[in-house]
């Protein structure tokens, strides 16, 4: 399932404590990423190549349900978790497959968020064939620009702080680079990023050239802090209702 070789567990680690991500080349095996594609592709045509954002109900009881609920995968995010202590050794998850199709209105605008789990892996994919070694995306992230925290309160306070339309328009200003330091990061067909989600501001970015270029891609989103908390359950529901009457009605 995972090709061990194609990754070092001790560089993954210091990557994330000292720059927040690391990027590595892919690291599951070929009819695992045979199966990415397949899945990729029936939902394609299922909603007619238009953007969606899929998570995990749609996939109960799939290959992607069975893979991230395997002893592999688990064992895996549980040895690169840097922070492991905040979250009590308790696994969760939460996955989505996004689609952006062609289109000239397609938004470049920056939308930088933090997420609410301590690790993001992005799996680029390619359903148009293209040399591995091109890029598939690029993120704008900050790494690390916050400690961990048990607090939902402080929790909150960041999001509204970070995460409101104010926040955004400045994101989008020629001076935001120089005071906040952003970097942009390239990953291509044959590599994987990973990095802390829940530290890190971070957003895809899409320059004004590459607005016609097909997206796909897989994103697991591991260990949320809150998972049993009602405040972060009923956040997290309402986005989760969002993003199926945005699949639904289109």
């Amino acid at each position: 399932m995972i090709l061990k070789h194609n990754f070092n567990l001790n560089k993954i680690k210091s990557d994330l404590k000292e720059n927040g991500f690391c990027i590595i080349d892919n690291i599951f095996e070929e009819n695992i990423n045979n199966q990415f594609k397949n899945v990729a592709k029936e939902n394609i045509t299922k909603y007619k190549n238009k953007k969606f954002s899929l998570h995990e109900r749609y996939f109960n009881k799939s290959f992607l349900d069975e893979l991230i609920n395997s002893n592999e995968i688990i064992s895996f995010f549980k040895s690169i978790n840097i922070d492991n202590l905040s979250y009590k050794g308790e696994y969760n998850y939460h996955f989505l497959l996004n689609h952006t199709p062609r289109s000239k209105n397609n938004n470049s605008k920056l939308n930088f968020h933090f997420d609410a789990y301590l690790l993001t892996m992005i799996i680029p994919i390619n359903t148009d064939q293209k040399q591995n070694n091109t890029k598939a995306m690029s993120l704008e992230i900050i790494p690390n620009i916050r400690k961990i925290t048990n607090s939902m309160l402080l929790n909150l306070i960041y999001k509204i702080f970070f995460q409101n339309k104010i926040f955004r328009k400045f994101s989008n200003s020629s001076y935001f680079k120089y005071f906040f330091k952003s970097k942009n990061i390239v990953i291509n067909f044959d590599q994987i990023i990973i990095f802390n989600g829940f530290r890190s501001l971070h957003s895809a970015s899409i320059s004004k050239s590459k607005l016609n270029d097909e997206k796909t891609r897989l994103i697991f989103h591991i260990f949320n802090p809150f998972n049993k908390n009602f405040i972060n359950n009923f956040i997290f529901d309402k986005i989760q209702k969002d993003r199926d009457n945005k699949v639904f009605t289109k």
